[in-house]
């Protein structure tokens, strides 16, 4: 379970629906623990206040919640049972529900907090470093000139480099994600 400490609003271009922890989940390994996937096992699922509870049952390969079939495959390396994501049909520990349907975390789009919070974190502190040498406080102006003798100043500069690349470095990987999903 991951916790942010500090902000209500992490990124306000992410709205709290697309949080992971925000929808209802079903956790393979929790439910081999509680031995519920086995062949013939029925059982009730409270997923909380706006859904209740759901029946569900577990049959030959497959599990049936309410009204949804989900495939069971069993994962080669660890020989634990996994759902098989009924949008996308790759193999699956957890499946999420949302907007009465259970699918993967990338089929709903759900996005990991911490993820979205570390990125912030980085540019607040590239905005702080850049007023306190004085600059723009816009990621990637230019600085302003520096005496050769101020190692103080170009401390600040180095880690603010550092930082700036790191963002680009992450927005990189961002965009070449999301062609790869628009292809």
């Amino acid at each position: 379970m991951s916790g942010v400490f500090g902000r209500g609003g992490f990124d306000s271009s992410v709205s709290r629906e697309q949080w992971i922890g925000s929808h209802p989940r079903l956790d393979a390994f929790e439910l081999r623990r509680l031995g519920i996937m086995r062949d013939g096992v029925a059982f009730d699922l409270a997923l909380g206040e706006p859904v209740g509870h759901i029946h569900a049952t577990v049959g030959t390969g497959k599990l049936t919640i309410g009204n949804q079939t989900i495939a069971l495959a069993v994962n080669a390396v660890t020989g634990c049972r996994v759902f098989t994501c009924p949008s996308c049909a790759r193999g699956c520990y957890h499946l999420h529900y949302v907007a009465d349907a259970w699918a993967c975390r990338h089929c709903h789009g759900l996005k990991y907090p911490c993820r979205s919070f570390a990125q912030l974190v980085r540019w607040a502190r590239v905005q702080r470093l850049r007023k306190r040498l004085g600059a723009s406080p816009e990621p990637f102006t230019p600085l302003p000139p520096m005496r050769l003798q101020a190692r103080r100043q170009w401390r600040i500069a180095r880690e603010i480099r550092a930082l700036e690349e790191e963002l680009i470095r992450n927005a990189r990987h961002t965009a070449d994600g999301l062609g790869k999903r628009l292809r």
